[in-house]
């Protein structure tokens, strides 16, 4: 990880924020799946904010979806699956297709959550979810 964060530390000081967001996520990663989890939900919503920022609306979906499958692990399923429904309903506007390691790195969240908290439950956040707009979506992942 500290290359990751010598990465984010040298686009920072560049100001190159495209560079940056794209070292974000990678970092994030490495978090997460080294069990840093709050740490990786930190870098992935400053991401999130930077890539709102620059008015990318694809961008911004992959960030959700991270933050979905994030939220899914630390075990809050109504929380993944809201994310998760406002991803998907910003995916189906951007007409954006998730790249073929998207699933790896991801996850199911949903199938997890309907394992957890019931099938019931899920599709209601999910409706829910669908029904945010962008900025709601945003303000709800900051959320803690």
């Amino acid at each position: 990880m500290p290359t990751f964060e010598e990465a984010v530390a040298f686009f920072e000081e560049l100001g190159d924020r495209w560079e940056l967001t794209d070292s974000l996520i990678p970092l994030g990663n490495a978090l997460r799946f080294s069990g840093q989890k709050e740490r990786a939900r930190g870098y992935y919503l400053r991401g999130l904010d930077l890539i709102v920022g620059a008015g990318n609306r694809q961008m911004s979906m992959g960030f959700l979806f991270l933050l979905s499958a994030l939220e899914g692990e630390l075990g809050r399923h109504q929380r993944a699956v809201r994310l998760w429904g406002a991803a998907e309903a910003a995916r189906e506007v951007t007409g954006a297709v998730a790249p073929p390691v998207a699933g790896r790195i991801i996850g199911d969240p949903v199938a997890a959550a309907r394992q957890a908290i019931g099938d019931e439950v899920v599709d209601r956040a999910l409706a829910e979810g669908r029904a945010m707009d962008r900025d709601a979506a945003i303000a709800y992942a900051h959320e803690a």
